[in-house]
């Protein structure tokens, strides 16, 4: 199904266009075992992970006051699974960027020793694209992007690249 959506309305409304009938049969989430032969086929997969939303504090203060302890962590366990879900995904050689718009480490940079433990086949990737803008600190692909020293919204990614088959 295709569902037109105002983006003006909140999210968490059903749309005027949908009878109520039918947005009640859409599935809640597309399951991450979805018994499909897609391993290792591609050469890019983007991960832009659901986050907190803590590095648009700047834009969006009331996050400060809204978000919890608990959220943050369901939200960890969340993007841990997705990951570990998508990770499969790479072909050798491929690459896995994973992006969030948070500035917790527990949703950025935390995850890197535990994915690399958990999947030996994934390395960091050493040198940045040639493109890659100088006054952003690769780090190995491991980005910070600071708010307090971009003017801009914080976020963080991992780029990984899948060195051998399983």
């Amino acid at each position: 199904h295709t569902i037109p959506h105002d983006l003006t309305q909140p999210l968490n409304q059903t749309p005027p266009s949908v009878p109520p009938a039918a947005a009640t049969d859409l599935p809640p989430s597309v399951p991450l075992d979805v018994p499909l032969d897609l391993d290792q086929c591609f050469d890019r997969v983007l991960l832009d992970a659901p986050c907190s939303g803590s590095g648009t504090l700047g834009r969006r203060p009331e996050i400060r006051w809204r978000l919890t302890g608990a959220q943050v962590e369901a939200l960890v366990r969340t993007q841990r699974q997705l990951l570990d879900g998508v990770m499969p995904l790479v072909k050798p050689g491929g690459r896995l960027v994973y992006s969030v718009c948070s500035v917790l480490p527990e949703e950025g940079r935390n995850h890197l020793t535990q994915l690399l433990s958990r999947h030996s086949e994934f390395c960091q990737v050493e040198k940045p694209p040639a493109d890659w803008p100088a006054v952003v600190p690769w780090n190995r692909g491991n980005v910070f992007i600071d708010p307090g020293h971009t003017h801009s919204d914080g976020y963080q990614l991992l780029v990984l690249q899948r060195t051998a088959k399983e």
